[in-house]
């Protein structure tokens, strides 16, 4: 932004007014001449001091100091060259902020208005062109609680926190010097608590003006001094351990006004002649804030060597130990003293404690590694090297000598304790990577993991603090202990929640707490302003860490782990060796309840480490190199037949393993109620029945193909599946005997067995029989229960036609039908009445119908005597009857089938001509003559295998009684009625014509003699006319004629012509005879 001063203030002003901008504005110069507010002088003396050239922080001596050369003083210093482009107006608006209303107003008219022609500035609000003719300057400078509140919020650990930022300062300006010394003196005894104060003193290479002036100035970092660069470059190896603390430029001045209300810097370089003080007082700034007065403005003077006047005079000058102080330390070419003044009450109370107790052991962790050096075990022999010297004064009152306290030789501080304490340590390192806007970052991290082993003494733990896994790893920035932050455990190291009992074996999980970590920062990783704790969150922070850690870091952890716990740690000790060399003891020493106790061979003893707990006698005790064990004989014996058990010894809780032996009766007691006594088996369905209630049952009602359930009581009462002790369930063995058959058995648990069905009718005999081993040779039987139960069939729900008849003849109680009656488990029904129902639809009829039968012991009935009928015989004619057909079966009316059956006719009971034969030619042939062999239903008869029939046709001559007979075809099995008679001949010698009678008989024909024997069947007989062929050729044309008379006239002249040709014959044969 522009700058602008008075005169060109007036200037623009008067031009203003001269262009007619309608404002008349009074002169500020004379504003500021007549007021006398001090304001207003401390502008006046501003302006001329500027005016006259003098620089702003000249250095003023009073009237008791030497005046110091300028040379060094008038060097212009960062913040005035930084300030010196606003420096002509810049002073004059600061100060405006700091007159009276009145005259602010009449100087703030006075400056020039900012016309909307003229560009804005950069970071200026835009603004409309009549809001923009003019604008008012304002001045907001920090309230002066920032300096002085603003440490109250960040130090709340203790005074030795604050303090330690001074010694941070003292540090870096030993840096590059032999002589690395820092006393600190504590001027808290006096009674008159004004007079208490603390000094912080080095022999470092002291201040100039610049260097007091970057000390003033607030949030003034090392990068803004040093343009942005970071001039420090430290190793991992060293742990950061450089001495340069200074960061952001805060600290300083929040922990001495935290501390105190007045900061007294004294101090002398190598090349200065005087020692320069600067003081900065918080009662000082409040006021001149109140007054309207620049507060953020101080003054060095010189002072000669040793003059204790630059102390405050009503405090610091009046106590001779603090003059004497100065006086000793000014003795040396180079030193600072930073004096802090007005220590605050509760400060106070805290450093007279003790000495000063907690406040030493505070810095003496703090700074450990400086005092001591990076080597884990320089705690034994306190300083090694050219160390830095960190020493406490401690003053009780005047002129008596002060005590004073190497923190060196502070061995009660956490970090030393740590240090001599631990046994074994680990390093590890890691590449820290953050991704930042410019980039990747490399933070380098250095850690260390200290082991402290167990021991046979009280406490046999020798770690020096408790703590929780989240507050693992302490941090330390360039060595340095940052107190308010504390990393989490690293999944490397961390124990694991699922470990086998194995490896708990090996590595318990008191080794893990038995560990104390460190991680060391360079200073590029972020830190507060006062370094007390990272920027980065703890958990943040750790899941960071994690990511980066090399793969085989958990590996090389646990083996180093392992192998402190097997080297270092002292639990107990083995004695009395059974035999040289066989490495079993009788005998084991430890330490218990504060002194060392004793485990011998044969003591009755409970391990509260195992799940459930182990009862037994200590058998012997042996060791290897991962693990220590001992022999436990498992007791009771009814329980654990010959059983031993060896068991890792860190199972045992030695302070409760032993047992009297009043406590061991009671124990052992309760042992054995605990063991199975009472079986009950049931099955899966039916409502969990059990067996005891079941004597007799059927498949559907007592066992389903899921099997049994089990369950097991002990003394007590209570349902168990496994004994005290075991990891198995108990095993229980059934042992079936079924129907006096080769036993079955079949193991399960309590649970049950499964896939055991009782669905097969007969008598199951069971043997149940507890067992504690399921995988044992030689199995310990607790318990035996045996039960019988007998299964019967349900009801019938099918059937299985075994036999029936192939071929029923109708009318004949030949049908026969076999059944197989079933459960619905296939069991057969054994002697159960059956009623039987039996219908073959409309045509035909069973007889009987209906019938009742019981089954035999294989489930099975027969029905025999059966015969199918017509429903109506009268109706039957030209009906067919026969063939195959479908008898419907049904069993209890309930389940029902039907059977194919063949039905073939009756037994021949008459003959049946096709064709009638009324009339029949004497000597004549009848090529063709067909009779029907039927039953009684009128049905052709069908012939069985075996049997043959034939027809008799028998000629009767009614007048001489004679007859002739002659046979058809043979009727056998295959062939179908009706038979026929080829060239059926009726011969009877002279007969003109007669009535005559033809009778059919049937005929059985033997088999043996091939005769044959009539069977006892009606013949069939009727009355044929008997012709000669003459006459029969008469009736025929005089039936001819009746119909017809033209048939008439034919036949009388073929009669004619008949009786010609006759009388011709005749006429021919006598003629003949008389020839010859």
């Amino acid at each position: 932004m522009e700058s602008w001063t008075l005169e060109q203030g007036n200037q623009r002003a008067s031009q203003s007014s001269d262009a007619g901008a309608g404002h008349s504005h009074g002169d500020v110069a004379s504003c500021l001449q007549t007021d006398d507010t001090p304001a207003a002088s401390n502008l006046r003396k501003r302006r001329k001091r500027r005016n006259s050239s003098e620089p702003e922080y000249s250095l003023r001596s009073p009237a008791s100091c030497t005046q110091r050369s300028l040379t060094e003083m008038q060097t212009p210093s960062p913040k005035q060259q930084r300030l010196s482009a606003d420096d002509q107006d810049g002073d004059i608006c600061a100060n405006l902020s700091q007159l009276p209303p009145e005259s602010r107003l009449a100087a703030r008219r006075q400056d020039p208005p900012i016309c909307a022609d003229e560009a804005t500035p950069a970071g200026t609000l835009p603004s409309s062109a009549e809001s923009a003719k003019c604008a008012i300057p304002i001045i907001f400078n920090p309230h002066p609680s920032t300096l002085t509140k603003s440490g109250d919020r960040s130090f709340g650990g203790g005074c030795h926190e604050a303090v330690a930022e001074f010694i941070d300062n003292a540090f870096e300006a030993s840096c590059g010097h032999d002589l690395k010394e820092v006393m600190i003196h504590l001027f808290v005894s006096s009674v008159d608590e004004k007079k208490a104060a603390i000094a912080i003193c080095d022999r470092g290479k002291g201040m100039t003006a610049k260097d007091i002036e970057v000390l003033a100035c607030y949030s003034y970092s090392t990068d803004e001094r040093h343009g942005g660069e970071q001039p420090y470059q430290t190793s991992v190896e060293s742990r950061h351990i450089d001495g340069h603390f200074s960061k952001y430029g805060v600290g300083a001045k929040n922990a001495a006004f935290h501390l105190g209300s007045r900061l007294t810097v004294i101090t002398k370089s190598k090349e200065a002649k005087q020692m320069s003080v600067f003081c900065m007082d918080s009662q000082k700034l409040h006021s001149s804030f109140e007054k309207n007065e620049d507060m953020y403005c101080g003054d060095i003077y010189d002072y000669d060597v040793a003059d204790v006047t630059c102390l405050h005079e009503n405090s610091e000058r009046q106590d001779d130990n603090i003059s004497e102080m100065v006086k000793s330390v000014s003795s040396h070419k180079h030193f600072t003293i930073i004096l802090i003044g007005g220590l605050k009450k509760d400060h106070i109370v805290a450093l007279k404690k003790q000495h000063a107790a907690e406040f030493r052991q505070g810095l003496a962790h703090i700074y450990y590694y400086y005092l001591h050096g990076i080597d884990e075990k320089a705690a034994e022999s306190h300083r090694q090297g050219d160390r830095v010297s960190l020493k406490v004064k401690y003053y009780q009152r005047s002129g008596e000598k002060p005590k004073t306290f190497d923190l060196v030789e502070e061995a009660t501080n956490k970090e030393y304790l740590y240090l001599s304490k631990s046994k074994a340590s680990y390093k590890f390192a890691v590449d820290l990577r953050i991704e930042d806007k410019s980039g990747d970052k490399v933070y380098q991290v250095q850690g260390l993991l200290l082991y402290f082993p167990s021991t046979l003494a009280t406490p046999s733990e020798t770690i020096p603090f408790q703590f929780d896994s989240h507050e693992l790893f302490e941090c330390f920035w360039q060595g340095r202990l940052v107190s308010h932050t504390l990393i989490p455990c690293l999944n490397f190291c961390k124990l694991r929640e699922q470990r086998v009992a194995t490896q708990k074996d090996k590595l318990p999980d008191n080794c893990y707490k038995r560990l104390k970590g460190m991680l060391f920062f360079d200073r590029t990783m972020p830190t507060g302003h006062n370094k007390l704790n990272l920027l980065l969150p703890p958990d943040k922070l750790a899941r960071m860490l994690n990511s980066c850690v090399r793969k085989r870091e958990e590996k090389k952890f646990t083996e180093w782990l392992q192998k402190c716990h097997r080297d270092l740690d002292e639990e107990w000790v083995f004695c009395d060796e059974t035999e040289t060399g066989s490495g079993r003891y009788k005998t084991l020493k430890l330490s218990e309840s504060g002194h060392l106790g004793e485990l011998r061979a044969g003591d009755h003893i409970c391990v509260t480490g195992t799940s459930p707990h182990m009862y037994g006698e200590v058998s012997h005790f042996a060791k290897d190199p991962d693990c220590q064990w001992v022999y436990i004989s498992r007791r009771p014996v009814e329980m654990f037949p010959d059983q031993t058990d060896k068991v890792s010894l860190r199972r045992l809780d030695f302070h409760e393993c032993r047992l009297d032996d009043s406590r061991w009766q009671s124990v052992m007691e309760e042992q054995r109620r605990k063991m199975p006594v009472r079986l009950r088996v049931g099955i899966l369905e039916g409502g969990r029945c059990s067996l005891d209630d079941i004597p007799e049952c059927t498949p559907s009602t007592a066992v389903s193909k899921e099997g049994f359930w089990i369950e097991l009581y002990d003394g007590n009462g209570s349902e168990i599946k496994r004994l005290p002790g075991h990891r198995n369930d108990l095993v229980v063995v059934m042992k079936v005997e079924k129907n006096d058959r080769p036993n079955q058995k079949v193991e399960g648990s309590t649970e049950g067995f499964s896939k055991f069905p009782m669905t097969e009718t007969a008598k199951y005999a069971f043997t149940f029989t507890v067992i504690n081993k399921k995988n044992s040779e030689s199995r310990h039987i607790l318990l035996d229960w045996k039960h019988d139960v007998i299964v019967k069939a349900d009801p019938p729900s099918d059937f299985h036609v075994a036999e029936v008849s192939s071929d029923v003849r109708l009318g004949s109680k030949e049908f026969f039908v076999e059944v197989d009656v079933k459960d619905q488990s296939d069991n057969p029904c054994k002697d159960v009445a059956v009623d039987v129902i039996l219908s073959c639809g409309a045509v035909l009829k069973v007889l009987p119908s209906k019938s009742r039968v019981i089954t035999d012991e294989n489930g099975r009935f027969c029905l025999s005597g059966v015969q199918l009928t017509p429903f109506i015989e009268s109706n039957t004619r030209g009906r067919t009857l026969t063939g195959s057909r479908r008898v419907n079966l049904r069993l209890n009316n309930t389940i029902q089938k039907d059977i194919k059956v063949d039905v073939t006719s009756g037994l021949p009971a008459s003959l049946q001509v096709v064709e009638p034969l009324q009339k029949v030619e004497q000597n004549s042939v009848r090529e063709k003559f067909l009779v029907k062999v039927l039953d009684k239903y009128k049905q052709p008869a069908t012939v069985h295998q075996g049997e043959e029939y034939r027809v008799a046709a028998r000629f009767f001559n009614g007048e001489a009684k004679e007859k002739t007979e002659q046979y058809s075809d043979k009727l056998t099995a295959g062939s179908r009625s009706p038979v026929a008679f080829h060239n059926l001949t009726c011969a009877f010698p002279d007969i003109t014509a007669t009535v005559g009678q033809l009778e059919l008989v049937l005929l059985r024909l033997e088999r043996d003699d091939e005769t044959s024997r009539e069977v006892p069947v009606p013949p069939l007989s009727f009355q044929v006319l008997i012709l000669h062929p003459v006459a029969n050729l008469f009736a025929c044309c005089c039936t001819m004629t009746v119909a017809n008379p033209w048939v008439l006239i034919t036949c009388l002249l073929l009669l004619l012509g008949l009786l010609l040709l006759l009388h011709l014959r005749r006429w021919t044969r006598e003629m003949k005879r008389s020839i010859c």
